[in-house]
C-alpha cells in the first residue's frame, strides 16, 4: 500500500537495511501459515527454521515471534498440534531478544516511542514541531488520544469480526511493542524505513476491514467507492512526498555542483559547508555527507559541515554572517520548537498559530579552532 512513511526505505540507496527485513519477516509468516495446518516432521521444523534464518539474517525481526502468536489465535486457535510448532518459536526469540539487548535500548518501554509511530502510518506527512512540543508539553493529550484509539480498535475488532482485521491490527501493535529501541522522527519521519512489517499488517487489517464491508448487504456499494477513496488519498500523499523528493534531488545536485565549482577554485584547501543542511521537510537531503564520499554521482571533497539544520518546508536560509571566527544565519522554517512561547491556549497563542513564522537568528562561535575560510554557498 502507497505511504510516505516507508520511502526512506524505497528511495534511498541505504533503503535495503529496511526492505530486506520487510521480505524476510513476511516470507516467515507466509511459511508459517501455509505448514501450520500440515502434518509431518519438516512442516513442524520448517517455520522455526524460517524464523531462525531470519533473525540470524536481521536481528530486527526478532520481534516477529509476537506475530506469530498473535496469527496462531486468530486462525490456528482450534487446530491442533500448537505446542510443537509455535512455542519452539516463542522460546527461540525470547532468547535472542534478551541476548541482542534490545530490551535495554533507550526509550525501549517508553510508550510514546513505541506507538506514535503507528500513527505516523495513519498521518504519513509528519508533524510540525510546535505540535510535537505541545503534545510534550501536555502528555496527558497524547495518553488521552491513545486511550480513544484503543477504544476506537476495539470497538472495529468487535464489530468487524474478521482474523484478517483483528490479526492485522495486533500484529502491527505487538511487532512494535518489541520494537522500541528504535524509533520514528515524528517532524521528519527519518527512521521509518522500520515500520514497513508494521505497514503490511495495517495494510492486511485495512483489507479486513473492507471484507467485513462485504458481509453486510447494506454497504456492499459503498466499499468499492471507500477503497477507492482509500486509494486515492493514500496515492496523493505518496505522489505528494515524490515530488518533495524529486525537488531534493536536484537540490543536492545543484550543491554538489557549487562544491565541484568552489574545490576547483581552491584546491587542497578545506571547505565549510555552512549551515549543513540535513534534512528540508521529510527529504534527507545531507549537504556534507553528499560530497564526503566518493560514490558513482560525486568525488569526494574536503568538507566540514557546521550547524547541523533540519528545516519545514517552505523554508529558506540566509547567511548574515560568514567568517573564521563567527557565522550567523536567518533561517525560516527551522524545525526545534522556539523557546519563547506565549502561555497554552491564550489569545497570542492562538493569534501565533494563525501567522508565518518569524525567522529565527542563529549564531555559531568557532572558539580555539577556526572555521573554513572558504564556504560552499548554496541556495
Amino acid at each position: 500500500m502507497a505511504n510516505p512513511i516507508k520511502t526512506e526505505g524505497v528511495l534511498l540507496l541505504s533503503g535495503l537495511r529496511y526492505l530486506l527485513p520487510g521480505l524476510l519477516g513476511l516470507v516467515v509468516l507466509l511459511v508459517y501459515a501455509c505448514s501450520r495446518p500440515r502434518q509431518g516432521f519438516r512442516f513442524r521444523l520448517l517455520p522455526l527454521g524460517a524464523y531462525i534464518g531470519a533473525v540470524l539474517t536481521c536481528p530486527d525481526l526478532t520481534p516477529l515471534f509476537l506475530v506469530l502468536m498473535v496469527l496462531e489465535g486468530c486462525f490456528f486457535w482450534e487446530v491442533p498440534g500448537r505446542s510443537r510448532r509455535l512455542w519452539p518459536i516463542v522460546i527461540v526469540g525470547l532468547a535472542m531478544y534478551f541476548i541482542s539487548g534490545q530490551w535495554a535500548m533507550e526509550g525501549a518501554w517508553q510508550p510514546a516511542r513505541v506507538f506514535v509511530p503507528l500513527y505516523l502510518v495513519l498521518y504519513p506527512i509528519g508533524l510540525l514541531p510546535d505540535t510535537v512540543a505541545f503534545f510534550e508539553s501536555w502528555p496527558v493529550l497524547g495518553w488521552g488520544c491513545g486511550m480513544m484509539l484503543i477504544a476506537l480498535a476495539l470497538l472495529l475488532m468487535r464489530g468487524a469480526r474478521t482474523p484478517l482485521f483483528t490479526f492485522g491490527l495486533l500484529g502491527a501493535v505487538s511487532f512494535r511493542l518489541l520494537q522500541g529501541g528504535r524509533g520514528v522522527d515524528p517532524v521528519t519521519l527519518a527512521g521509518g524505513g522500520i515500520l514497513v512489517i508494521p505497514l503490511a499488517l495495517l495494510s492486511l487489517a485495512v483489507a479486513g476491514g473492507f471484507q467485513a464491508l462485504l458481509e453486510r448487504p447494506r454497504w456492499r456499494a459503498s466499499v468499492v467507492r471507500l477503497s477507492t477513496l482509500f486509494c486515492v488519498v493514500a496515492m496523493a500523499c505518496q505522489g505528494w512526498t515524490n515530488v518533495h523528493w524529486l525537488q531534493g534531488g536536484h537540490a543536492v545536485r545543484r550543491f554538489r555542483q557549487a562544491a565541484m565549482e568552489k574545490a576547483a577554485q581552491h584546491p587542497g584547501q578545506l571547505l565549510a559547508v555552512a549551515p549543513d543542511l540535513q534534512y528540508s521537510g521529510t527529504v534527507p537531503v545531507m549537504y556534507s555527507q553528499s560530497v564526503y564520499y566518493d560514490t558513482p554521482f560525486s568525488t569526494a571533497l574536503p568538507v566540514t559541515g557546521l550547524m547541523p539544520l533540519s528545516l519545514a518546508m517552505p523554508a529558506t536560509i540566509d547567511v548574515l554572517h560568514y567568517s573564521p571566527e563567527k557565522m550567523t544565519v536567518s533561517v525560516r522554517g527551522y524545525t526545534s520548537a522556539e523557546q519563547e512561547k506565549p502561555r497554552l491556549f491564550s489569545r497570542a497563542w492562538w493569534q501565533r498559530r494563525n501567522r508565518p513564522p518569524e525567522p529565527v537568528r542563529l549564531d555559531l562561535e568557532a572558539g580555539a579552532r577556526p572555521f573554513p575560510a572558504v564556504r560552499i554557498p548554496y541556495e
